[in-house]
């Protein structure tokens, strides 16, 4: 999965932004975006499979 698709779900074109220059708020928000797309993916999941 590439980090476009994996962002799509959030309604953005944006890719995962390069954490190694961003320092420590790099890495916090690059794991904010990916914990907040895997969220939204399992979500969507259960409710295509009929168990939200």
């Amino acid at each position: 999965m590439t980090p476009q698709l994996l962002l799509s779900i959030l309604g953005t074109e944006a890719d995962v932004p390069d954490p190694y220059y961003g320092g420590p708020q790099g890495f916090e928000q690059v794991l904010d975006l990916i914990e907040q797309a895997c969220e939204a993916w399992c979500l969507a999941f259960l409710r295509q499979a009929g168990r939200e």
